[in-house]
């Protein structure tokens, strides 16, 4: 049995849920449902065409509630459709989608306010510094703990000392981190001072991980300057020249271009403890953790200002919910869901119909009266790709407009 067969037999015995991620627009009106006419990863709402030459034909215009239609989608190369239904029998919901939100903590100035403690405007050798996080992320006690800690050396400042912080606390490969294969927070530097935009207009081509940077034209920032790019504080070194910038440690952004507003020169003063500060952003928007210091008379943190800078909050449409959710739904390959382990949450990207990372999803849902009088219990899901979290797809608001909102 081929595969278009094996899920339109599914389908039709609502023992899984239709589920389609759609990557495109609607095809051409008036066509057929033909891999000629209906491109990988495009949906098709066909309804029966009494008035031309009999055929089941897509539609880009509004369904009237007596129509009968069925949906067409090409995944992959192959042709899946669903059984015909009536457009009166469901009823439609749409959650477009948003941004997850990380968790941000601050120590000392966070972008706004605060302060590192005052034992910070004199160091001495041997002082200890301490921060501890406690993952609260699974809500149970007690918590795993990742704990870093600095022991200042001869001509340390408070630049030294928390830039050596973020570097460990921002690595994927410490230690501490490796049952998680990455790191738990990304460390920011943040600091009040100002400065202006690097010469030239330039941008930066920032990479993960890398201490040597390349911006598009000569960026006039001289060595031992500090320099804000895309918010996090660094400073330049010995090789930093023309259009190249060698950072003090390893850049902790995702690669990206910076753009020349956000790749600011502050100058050669280095900051104070009033002017300086950690943001600690988790890496993954479900983690959530909370901040201790030392003792005091012990972590000469200890009296820094603690902030909460933003709460975690869970997006709606992200990739790893849709493709959870086309497991499960469409049974592909002999998957049985009803057999899921903890340890098999994922399926093989051979899976996957697409690896777009935002979609706005649509649920159509069956009647109560029509559940109760047929078999036709399950909901059909449609997941519509965004290019990024501010678009809202309208691919499917015209063909579904006469359908009753849930």
């Amino acid at each position: 049995m081929s595969l278009y067969q094996t899920n339109y037999a599914l389908f039709a015995n609502n023992k899984v849920c239709p589920a389609f991620v759609v990557t495109g627009a609607l095809p051409t009106n008036n066509t057929s449902f033909e891999d000629t006419n209906i491109a990988s990863g495009r949906i098709g709402f066909y309804k029966y065409d009494s008035a031309t030459d009999l055929r089941w034909e897509n539609t880009t215009s509004a369904l009237a509630l007596t129509d009968k239609f069925f949906i067409g989608y090409n995944r992959n190369g192959t042709l899946l459709k669903t059984p015909e239904y009536l457009a009166s029998n469901f009823r439609k919901s749409k959650t477009a989608y948003t941004a997850p939100v990380k968790q941000q903590e601050g120590i000392g100035y966070n972008g706004t306010s605060g302060s590192l403690a005052s034992t910070m405007s004199s160091i001495t050798a041997d002082d200890q510094y301490i921060i501890k996080l406690h993952n609260t992320t699974k809500q149970t006690f007690p918590w795993r703990g990742y704990t870093f800690n600095e022991v200042a050396v001869s001509g340390d400042t408070a630049f030294s000392i928390m830039a050596r912080f973020a570097r460990k606390m921002s690595d994927d490969a410490n230690v501490q981190y490796a049952s998680r294969g990455k790191r738990f927070v990304r460390a920011i530097l943040k600091t009040s001072l100002t400065g202006s935009a690097i010469t030239n207009t330039a941008t930066v081509a920032a990479v993960k991980g890398a201490t040597t940077l390349t911006t598009s034209a000569a960026h006039g920032v001289g060595v031992a300057d500090f320099i804000y790019l895309g918010g996090d504080l660094y400073q330049a070194v010995t090789g930093t020249t023309g259009s190249t910038l060698v950072l003090d440690r390893p850049y902790t952004g995702a690669t990206a271009t910076i753009a020349n507003a956000s790749a600011v020169d502050l100058g050669a003063t280095a900051p104070t403890y009033l002017q300086l500060g950690l943001v600690l952003e988790a890496e993954d928007a479900t983690d959530t953790f909370t901040v201790i210091l030392g003792e005091s008379g012990v972590d000469r943190l200890y009296g820094s200002t603690i902030s909460r800078v933003q709460n975690a909050a869970v997006g709606v449409g992200e990739f790893a919910e849709v493709r959870q959710m086309e497991r499960r739904s469409l049974n592909v390959f002999g998957y049985n869901w009803q057999n899921e382990t903890p340890f098999d949450k994922y399926p093989d990207p051979n899976f996957l119909s697409v690896s777009t990372a935002f979609y706005t999803q649509y649920v159509l849902t069956p009647t109560e009266e029509v559940m109760r009088k047929s078999k036709l219990s399950t909901p059909i899901f449609i997941y519509v790709a965004q290019a990024d979290s501010s678009t809202v797809s309208t691919l499917l608001d015209t063909v579904l407009t006469n359908i009753p909102s849930a």
